[in-house]
């Protein structure tokens, strides 16, 4: 009687799964995200629910602060109007939703059509760089200014005065 001969399976690694790499999109920066979602909220949300969740945010000031008139230049740090062209131009939630719709680098005559003309300019004539300025119609201490490179639109951004 001669043993069988045990068969013994080689030893081979296992093999590993690689999960399948897909080029991603891009991600747009998150400034970007932010203020859309800024934008967005202000123009959706009514203006009561939104101060009374600013105040409940808001950490209690220890000393009675004075209320000041909002004044456009009042330190240097903040825009200052170079040109005001339409002193009773407000922009509604309206015109905020609509502005939405424009895309980057769209002529400033057509975000004027889109939206309406500005309140004011805030950058000297015949700039490359031109900004310009439209008062939240619903918040009155926040602006909304509009920011174009040489006659296209090239973003947005807002100034609050709280």
């Amino acid at each position: 009687m001669t043993p069988s001969p045990l068969h013994v399976a080689p030893n081979t690694p296992s093999r590993q799964r690689r999960s399948s790499s897909r080029p991603s999109k891009p991600t747009p920066p998150l400034a970007w995200i932010v203020s859309t979602i800024a934008l967005a909220t202000l123009a959706v949300v009514p203006q009561e629910q939104l101060s009374r969740l600013s105040l409940a945010l808001s950490p209690q000031p220890t000393q009675t602060q004075s209320v000041q008139p909002w004044a456009f230049n009042r330190t240097a740090t903040e825009p200052t109007c170079q040109a005001v062209l339409h002193a009773d131009q407000r922009l509604s939630r309206k015109q905020l939703n609509q502005f939405l719709s424009l895309a980057e680098a769209s002529p400033q005559a057509t975000v004027h059509e889109t939206i309406a003309p500005p309140y004011c300019t805030l950058s000297k004539a015949h700039q490359a760089k031109q900004q310009e300025a439209y008062p939240l119609a619903f918040d009155p201490d926040t602006w909304f200014v509009v920011n174009y490179d040489q006659g296209a639109y090239a973003g947005y951004d807002f100034v609050f005065q709280k």
